[in-house]
């Protein structure tokens, strides 16, 4: 069958990287073949690779509808929607794709990323607790993600759990010894605890790592 000679040069040119070409292939195999789940699913792969989002995940809504709880559907689907921002969606599709002992260890990492995004977007809208339940779900599924770190002790300092906020802010610093920012926010700690001599030795050390002080705070 045609669709079989599509589909299989499509597949060589997907591996060689030639996306572009790949993609022109893998329609005339969904084409030829539009309820066959393989074309439609590799052809959602090339898209995602070739950084086209909206089109990668038409194709595995697609395909998830050929396939009810493929898991490896719900992982690429899952991915395509943390890179559209869709972060529930994300987290749904992951939490099942999980699931699969062969894809555990990605989806454990894309969740992470997830909750950790939408935990930016609650604590962006001041809502610190649906953050904070977010951030511990990021920090479960991947302690040594420094991000995770940093943005619990951001959520702790504005709930005023100083000494919670403190241990984030330090243990965090130890994963990433060349990012300032943990010291300049262990500066702030300290800063609004009155501890002004520590502050200033806080400040210090992120400003040698490279921390780019607003005017603001310069000023200050």
């Amino acid at each position: 069958m045609q669709v079989n000679k599509d589909f299989n040069k499509a597949m060589e040119l997907l591996k060689a990287g030639k996306l572009k070409l790949a993609l022109k292939r893998f329609d005339k195999a969904v084409d030829a073949s539009p309820d066959e789940f393989e074309p439609i699913f590799q052809r959602g792969v090339c898209y995602f690779r070739n950084r086209d989002a909206e089109e990668a995940q038409n194709d595995f809504i697609m395909a998830d509808e050929l396939d009810p709880g493929n898991k490896e559907v719900l992982r690429f689907k899952g991915e395509t929607n943390l890179v559209l921002g869709n972060y529930d969606e994300a987290i749904e599709d992951l939490e099942i794709a999980k699931e699969d002992p062969d894809l555990v260890e990605e989806a454990k990492e894309l969740l992470a990323q997830a909750y950790l995004e939408r935990s930016y977007e609650y604590f962006s809208r001041m809502d610190v607790k649906s953050a904070e339940k977010d951030a511990v779900s990021a920090f479960e599924y991947n302690p040594e993600d420094e991000s995770i770190w940093l943005q619990l002790g951001n959520i702790y300092s504005q709930m005023e759990e100083f000494e919670k906020a403190m241990e984030y802010y330090s243990e965090g610093s130890k994963l990433a010894p060349e990012e300032g920012v943990f010291h300049h926010n262990m500066g702030s700690v300290h800063l609004d605890l009155g501890n002004n001599a520590v502050a200033e030795r806080c400040f210090k050390k992120a400003e040698e790592l490279g921390y780019q002080f607003t005017e603001e705070e310069r000023a200050y």
